[in-house]
């Protein structure tokens, strides 16, 4: 499973979650990594999977509602429970966006 946690931390590192303005577009979904399961959330928060393209689609508001609950007692230096990434098929779309090619 390492190597999908190399996955993640790649991702996180490359990509910016976008600015809040940027992100109220409703194009822009997020996916949930669980550090404590190793997998992505799957839909509708039912249950986990370690393939991305099955991996549940949620918007900014939710995802960031669910991290917060998940990682609430997290101690601050300790890697959270729950980390929201930009869904793959959103970075594009994003970095239109950020170029000013965006609406």
């Amino acid at each position: 499973m390492a190597g999908m946690e190399v996955m993640v931390s790649r991702l996180k590192h490359w990509m910016d979650l976008p600015g809040e303005a940027e992100s109220q577009s409703t194009d822009l979904m997020f996916v949930i990594w669980s550090h404590e399961h190793c997998r992505f959330w799957a839909p509708h928060s039912r249950g986990y999977t370690w393939i991305l393209s099955h991996a549940g689609r949620y918007t900014r508001a939710e995802a960031e509602r669910i991290c917060r609950n998940a990682n609430e007692h997290q101690p601050a230096d300790e890697e959270p429970n729950e980390t929201m990434l930009l869904a793959p098929e959103c970075l594009a779309v994003a970095a239109v966006n950020r170029a000013g090619g965006g609406e």
